[in-house]
């Protein structure tokens, strides 16, 4: 390389010098179709001057400064984007954090000549996603399954679930407080019991309908199934148990006092005899 400046942004190569150059190609590996890294136009190369020149000999007409590429490493540099496979467990929703992988390998026998080290990752990107927040970013060497060196750059989601918990649990938290709170009626009042109970299992129907169209689809049961399920059970045992109350102690008693009044007891009289 000959008459590199100072400013390394200034020593960039055109695409008829990249094309000279053997660029090793870096496998996307866990994307659909596998995408690779390319030495397009897209792409551009700058080197880095770190070594000292050698001055050409006079044979030369002009006078050049020569660069050892040894010494002088070439950074190729281009914008890539695509679609990640990532496997996410919903189970816990909405307490989930979930870990999504970019790995790459070297292509075909690049990678005995070449080999990827893990350095740095920085994530440049907002922090609040619509449905997560960055959490952390990880960069490592690992071994895929077809026994192949890689580097894996890890990024870790955490769910807001002030949203959730706000438009989820507390209302469908306050609907069974209130059911809880019929128990505290008294026996007299049984028929409002019951309407307040179906008039709440009503409102947790339609909360667990609008809720379940919202959540991600998914073949296993979530925590947040669990809740509106156990949540929808409430009134269904609240109800069940006032009529067995009704039955076992306040309709006996209400038909005692209706044969006390319809056949009152004898009261004891004493006669006075008079002589």
């Amino acid at each position: 390389m000959t008459d590199l400046n100072k400013e390394n942004d200034l020593n960039t190569l055109s695409l008829d010098a990249r094309q000279d150059i053997w660029v090793p190609q870096v496998i996307f590996y866990n994307t659909e179709i596998k995408r690779e890294t390319l030495n397009d136009e897209k792409a551009f190369a700058i080197v880095e001057r770190n070594a000292t020149y050698q001055r050409r000999n006079e044979s030369y007409l002009h006078n050049s400064y020569l660069y050892q590429g040894n010494e002088n490493p070439i950074t190729l540099t281009r914008v890539y984007s695509g679609k990640f496979i990532c496997d996410y467990d919903m189970s816990v929703y909405p307490f989930d954090t979930q870990k999504c992988s970019a790995v790459f390998i070297m292509k075909g026998n690049a990678g005995n000549f070449v080999k990827l080290v893990s350095k740095e990752a920085s994530y440049l990107g907002p922090i609040d996603l619509p449905q997560y927040y960055i959490m952390k970013t990880r960069i490592e060497n690992v071994i895929v399954p077809s026994n192949v060196n890689a580097v894996k750059v890890d990024l870790t989601f955490g769910r807001r679930i002030l949203s959730t918990v706000l438009s989820s649990y507390l209302p469908t938290f306050l609907i069974c407080l209130m059911v809880f709170a019929t128990n505290y009626f008294k026996g007299f009042f049984f028929e409002a019991i019951v309407t307040v109970n179906l008039t709440s299992l009503l409102a947790l129907t339609t909360l667990f309908v609008s809720i379940m169209n919202s959540l991600p689809k998914t073949s296993y049961i979530k925590m947040m199934d669990i809740w509106l399920i156990f949540c929808l059970t409430i009134p269904f045992c609240e109800v069940i148990l006032q009529v067995n109350a009704l039955l076992r102690f306040y309709f006996p008693r209400i038909v005692r006092d209706r044969q006390m009044c319809i056949n009152p007891r004898p009261t004891s009289s004493t006669s006075a005899k008079t002589s």
